[in-house]
């Protein structure tokens, strides 16, 4: 129904961005990755100086295979605001899977020195640490990472990230 809702929000107000970006998010959650890229591409034309319309783009891309069309969203994404916690992490995850494990840490440093508890970089930075064969360093972003639990998480687990990936060990 949420589509539906948003759809509705789109054809009444065409030119806003943020209706094409919501729209993407719902239609990316319930994987309708054309659409939501569609949408996003949409949301990115109306607000050009919109990194988060890049970011979500360049998830979706990623999602359906494209790495490369993924990169150049979030290096525009980077482009418009250069220490875009979102878009490092993303591109360190792109590297991560290319076998990079050196420059996704980095870019996981980075993305923590502009956004210290961002926890999808902390998560990821502890997989590469590991991969670097540095387990000391590994096991301090991992309590790092465990620290920073949401408040709603029950009990306060601490063996799952937001999106719900097992935690590295």
């Amino acid at each position: 129904s949420a589509r539906t809702v948003l759809r509705r929000a789109r054809r009444a107000a065409p030119g806003d961005p943020r209706a094409h970006f919501h729209l993407g998010l719902a239609e990316s959650a319930l994987g309708a990755l054309p659409a939501a890229e569609a949408s996003f591409r949409e949301a990115a034309r109306l607000a050009p100086e919109d990194p988060e319309a890049r970011v979500a783009l360049g998830r979706t891309l990623a999602r359906q295979g494209r790495a490369g069309e993924a990169r150049a969203a979030y290096g525009e994404a980077l482009r418009l605001a250069p220490r875009s916690a979102a878009a490092l992490t993303a591109l360190g995850m792109l590297d991560l899977a290319d076998g990079e494990a050196e420059r996704a840490a980095g870019r996981f440093e980075q993305a923590l020195a502009s956004e210290p508890e961002h926890r999808q970089a902390l998560y990821h930075l502890g997989s590469a640490l590991r991969l670097l064969g540095r387990p000391a360093e590994a096991e301090a972003v991992e309590e790092r990472f465990a620290a920073t639990a949401p408040a709603h998480s029950p009990s306060g687990s601490r063996s799952r990230s937001r999106s719900g990936s097992p935690r590295p060990r």
